[in-house]
């Protein structure tokens, strides 16, 4: 695994994934029950994603799986 910092735009949320754009590349970000944070207009960390919206951008930061299009996502900043 390797740890990447993306910025992306989403382009659709799932149940515990989140598609994204990145430069034209389809990236799917996987939601980790527990680990995964958002950080909403530089508050503290929270693990309610919730607030992510389809068309924006987001900055995540993840563990990407080699050779695929595919990321376990850490934390997520975006603006609420």
């Amino acid at each position: 695994m390797n740890i990447v910092n993306l910025h992306a735009h989403i382009a659709s949320v799932g149940r515990n994934v989140l598609h994204l754009d990145h430069k034209g590349q389809h990236i799917v970000g996987h939601v980790v029950p527990r680990l995964s944070a958002a950080v909403y207009n530089g508050t503290p960390a929270v693990s309610d994603l919730s607030l992510l919206r389809v068309g924006r951008h987001v900055q995540v930061l993840g563990a990407w799986h080699p050779d695929t299009n595919e990321i376990d996502i850490a934390t997520v900043y975006a603006a609420a």
